[in-house]
């Protein structure tokens, strides 16, 4: 059985910001919110909340676009391995928001005139 010591220390490991609960182990990192759900050792469903970028904002700040969370699917059911996912899935979506485009720069700005009036 998996422990919340066990749980901590992945975490820790990766200095997630975490909290544990009977069968839910929420997880923010710099992109977004996660629910690891788990039944003994086993992952038995993972839920993201996306975040975008804001402009002009320190790297783990980041401005909310969908509101829910949705289903993430799972490649494997073990908690180190689905916690492993969850960085090498913020690295790529850090890695992507360095590479964005000029154009996609400008359509941001747009969005955020449009939503500030």
């Amino acid at each position: 059985m998996l422990t919340d010591d066990e749980i901590r220390e992945i975490c820790d490991r990766y200095e997630l910001i975490y909290n544990i609960t009977d069968n839910v182990v929420f997880i923010r990192s710099a992109c977004g919110r996660w629910n690891i759900f788990l039944r003994g050792d086993e992952v038995v469903n993972l839920r993201h909340e996306n975040y975008r970028w804001a402009k002009g904002t320190a790297q783990k700040t980041h401005k909310k676009f969908a509101e829910n969370y949705h289903d993430q699917e799972l490649e494997t059911k073990d908690f180190r391995e689905v916690v492993s996912y969850i960085v090498r899935h913020d690295k790529k979506m850090l890695r992507n928001f360095k590479k964005r485009t000029k154009m996609d720069k400008i359509f941001e700005e747009i969005e955020e005139n449009q939503c500030s009036d």
